[in-house]
């Protein structure tokens, strides 16, 4: 009987435990809807980008994360090998390239499917609205095969991004 109680105790104890903290970290947050919210951890996403399929090759995958305090992750994987690497950037530049791809239009486009491309890796952007408190994003797909010019101008922006952030002398 003794083990029991203490399990139960225990268990009680536990239960407690989570509650308060969840009545602490609510507390902490404000009220539900409230507008007047600030993040103390200016941490968060502000752009992620992956291309993922298959080629005439095999299995291609690059995913590529750009941060609001200017951590940058870059990764891929192709029949060639794979990479994985992280840098920094400056706030104000990541800040400037999210800046970049909302102007490009990359709020407002839409899936793209190219119906009998199964052969070719899909592409998916995810853009937050990081001067927006209401936490705007958008995310689109589409196979990057001509013929339309708001998503290549995307993929550029993208592509310069990288560029300058990972192989930048």
């Amino acid at each position: 009987m003794k083990s029991t109680n203490n399990q139960r105790i225990w268990t009680l104890v536990s239960l407690l435990a989570l509650a308060m903290s969840a009545a602490t970290l609510g507390a902490a947050q404000g009220q539900p809807g409230s507008l007047a919210r600030s993040n103390p951890i200016d941490c968060e996403p502000l752009v992620v980008f992956d291309v993922s399929g298959y080629g005439i090759a095999g299995m291609i995958h690059q995913h590529f994360v750009v941060y609001s305090d200017g951590l940058a992750s870059l990764s891929a994987l192709s029949p060639g090998g794979s990479y994985a690497d992280l840098t920094w950037v400056t706030t104000d530049r990541a800040k400037e390239f999210n800046n970049e791809l909302l102007s490009a239009g990359a709020l407002e486009l839409n899936d793209r499917l190219t119906p009998g491309t199964a052969d070719i890796p899909l592409t998916t952007v995810t853009v937050f609205n990081g001067g927006d408190p209401s936490a705007v994003h958008n995310t689109f797909s589409f196979y990057a095969i001509g013929g339309d010019d708001d998503y290549q101008a995307v993929v550029e922006i993208v592509q310069a991004f990288i560029g300058f952030a990972f192989y930048a002398e």
